[in-house]
C-alpha cells in the first residue's frame, strides 16, 4: 500500500459557484473511480490550487495518478511524495473534499510548487497532510453528492 501526495495549479475559471460546481464534478468522478480501484483519498482545493492525497495498492494509485496528470483542469502537477504505508490514513471513503474555495493555509501549496528549498518543501508537505487529515478526522470532509446518495 502506498500514499501519494501531489499539488497542482487549477485551470478552473468563472464565478465561485461555477468553480465549486466543477470541483464537485471532479469529486464525484474521483469517488466512483476510486471506489472501483479500492482507493481512499482527500482532495483539497483552495484559491487556484489543488492538493490530493491518494492511498491504496501501488498499481491502482499509479493508474489513477496517470489519469489525473493528463486532466486539462489543472497544470504543473507535481508529486510531493509517494511512500509506502501500512494502513490508510485518510477516512474510509473513496474521495472526500477537505476544502473548496477559501485561502490556502500558510501558502502551503505555492511553497510546495517551488522546489528551490528542500527544507521548506518537506515541512510544507508534512503540514499540508496534517491539516488535511485533521479536517478529515474532525468530520470536516465533504462527500460528493454521488457518495451521499449511496450512503
Amino acid at each position: 500500500m502506498v500514499q501519494l501526495l501531489y499539488v497542482s495549479v487549477s485551470n478552473l475559471s468563472g464565478s465561485a459557484e461555477a468553480v465549486e460546481a466543477e470541483v464537485t464534478r471532479i469529486l464525484s468522478t474521483a469517488y466512483l473511480n476510486n471506489r472501483k480501484r479500492g482507493l481512499t483519498g482527500i482532495l483539497f482545493h483552495c484559491e487556484q490550487y489543488f492538493a490530493q492525497l491518494i492511498e491504496g495498492a501501488e498499481h491502482e494509485v499509479q493508474a489513477a495518478f496517470e489519469a489525473i496528470k493528463s486532466d486539462g483542469r489543472h497544470h504543473d502537477v507535481t508529486v510531493i511524495f509517494k511512500r509506502p504505508i501500512d494502513a490508510p490514513m485518510a477516512p474510509a471513503t473513496a474521495m472526500g473534499c477537505a476544502g473548496i474555495a477559501g485561502t490556502c493555509p500558510d501558502m502551503l501549496i505555492p511553497t510546495l510548487l517551488q522546489k528551490q528549498r528542500a527544507d521548506a518543501h518537506e515541512g510544507a508537505a508534512k503540514t499540508l497532510v496534517e491539516q488535511m487529515l485533521k479536517r478529515a478526522r474532525a468530520g470536516e470532509i465533504e462527500l460528493p453528492p454521488v457518495a451521499q446518495s449511496a450512503v
